[in-house]
């Protein structure tokens, strides 16, 4: 159906036998599974940056003299998360290949918001993480990196 120009996909989907199929596809184990796996990646990626980078802004302005010995779990944690989708985005680009809708892919714009998110929360949990170290050691706040971190 992926493949079928858009103005017959319209129909197709529509058409009672295509919907019997796509809900018997739908309510099999590996489809909802990933569906269930989505949801709790989402929610484990929204409590653990929030909370880690929270952290990080009260550390870097003197509201807290030592991060939270959690802090560095959280950031793991968050790149897990971004490992994820990316290898999620990772399929659905190959899967897009084989199926010669690759284009299809590249114009959707929620691909393109996928992956801001999966570059985002790379960079700043990263950025967070390799930070821990170099404020713990030298204390400037004013320091280039810290600069960068602000910024981007």
């Amino acid at each position: 159906i992926q493949s079928m120009p858009e103005w017959l996909r319209d129909d197709a989907v529509t058409h009672k036998h295509v919907q019997e199929i796509l809900n018997k596809r739908m309510s099999t184990r590996y489809p909802t599974s990933i569906l269930f796996l989505d949801g709790y990646f989402y929610i484990l990626i929204i409590v653990c940056f929030s909370y880690s980078s929270e952290a990080h802004i009260k550390y870097r302005f003197g509201a807290l003299q030592d991060l939270p010995s959690n802090v560095n779990l959280l950031n793991i944690l968050c790149l897990v998360g971004a490992t994820y989708f990316l290898h999620r985005e990772v399929a659905q680009i190959i899967s897009t290949i084989s199926l010669g809708t690759f284009r299809a892919w590249i114009f959707n714009p929620e691909n393109w918001l996928d992956v801001g998110v999966v570059v985002l929360l790379y960079y700043y949990s990263l950025a967070m993480k390799q930070r821990e170290g170099d404020l713990q050691m030298n204390g400037d706040f004013g320091s280039d990196a810290d600069k960068s971190f602000r910024i981007g």
